[in-house]
């Protein structure tokens, strides 16, 4: 595999001809050092492996184990997914009863600026910068009936040269092209590769399916209840639900997770706090042949 330029943030020194598994140590912790993700600095070490001694290859899960001991983690999933806090109606109901906005429609009308300006190219432009790497989607449905989720991670000028039949995104940068998921497979998009920060939040609201004005309700409840945290865009689905886009670059993970959690009890969907979870592409087309559309946009605070 090629490893990414800017994965490769220091040279590399030759592997030693004996005590091979102590230098793997040692340029695990200089990776990790670094800000490398865990996958990233497997494929940084095993690239090495033809500058091994005549004879020597890396063993099966030689690499794979001492990268997992320096980041202080099994291959296997320790921990559960966060406990959201439920959906609480009387809260919603409170919120909608003083929502300023009487519909989507009103809601689209306050954009700062006008999203009709704005297609799926230029929307990547603006959340990610040149060199960074994209994860996009696409939803598929194989002969036997089984839905998949095709994605392939590339560098932004790469993507935005070809967005055909594109219409999802992972919403922060990639950590690497390639990752290995816990099952030890190579994947574009996994827990081995995903995002290490988040730039954006998105939260969907998709509890009242096509009722845009109670969805509106996520969006204006956190507005008035966490005004530090600046809102950057609306996208319509296409389907049943409002997708909303927060910035968090400065934000400490605990108060994300706070803000996230009030998104949940207005009625937001907990689906969308995984890294490397798939988000909608503004701009886009839906499968069901419905636009993406961006409703509501700050150029502002969209612009990284």
């Amino acid at each position: 595999m090629k490893i990414p330029e800017h994965l490769l943030v220091f040279e590399r020194p030759c592997p030693p001809e004996h005590g091979v598994h102590g230098w793997i140590m040692g340029e695990a912790w200089r990776c990790r050092s670094a800000g490398m993700s865990e996958s990233a600095t497997v494929s940084v070490i095993r690239a090495t492996e033809p500058r091994l001694r005549p004879g020597r290859k890396f063993a099966q899960g030689e690499v794979e184990q001492a990268c997992a001991k320096v980041f202080g983690r099994n291959r296997k999933p320790t921990s559960s997914p966060p406990k959201w806090p439920e959906f609480n109606e009387s809260l919603h109901a409170r919120v909608m009863e003083s929502m300023e906005f009487a519909s989507w429609e009103d809601f689209c009308d306050s954009s700062p600026d006008d999203p009709g300006e704005i297609d799926s190219a230029e929307f990547l432009r603006f959340v990610f910068r040149g060199r960074e790497l994209v994860c996009l989607g696409r939803k598929v449905k194989g002969r036997s009936g089984r839905i998949g989720y095709p994605c392939e991670t590339l560098p932004l000028e790469i993507h935005i040269e070809n967005l055909i039949g594109f219409n999802q995104l992972v919403p922060n940068p990639m950590a690497a092209a390639i990752g290995l998921s816990h099952e030890g497979k190579r994947s574009p998009r996994c827990n081995g590769n995903r995002p290490g920060r988040r730039r954006w939040l998105v939260i969907e609201a998709d509890r009242f399916e096509d009722d845009r004005s109670k969805q509106l309700v996520v969006i204006d409840g956190l507005l008035h209840a966490h005004p530090e945290i600046r809102l950057a865009a609306v996208v319509d689905s296409g389907n049943k639900s409002l997708h909303s886009w927060w910035t968090v670059d400065e934000i400490a993970e605990a108060k994300i997770r706070q803000f996230f959690g009030s998104g949940g009890r207005l009625g937001g969907c907990p689906g969308t706090w995984g890294l490397a979870q798939l988000v909608r592409l503004p701009g886009a087309v839906h499968n069901n042949g419905n636009d993406q559309r961006l409703g509501w946009v700050d150029l502002e605070v969209l612009y990284v």
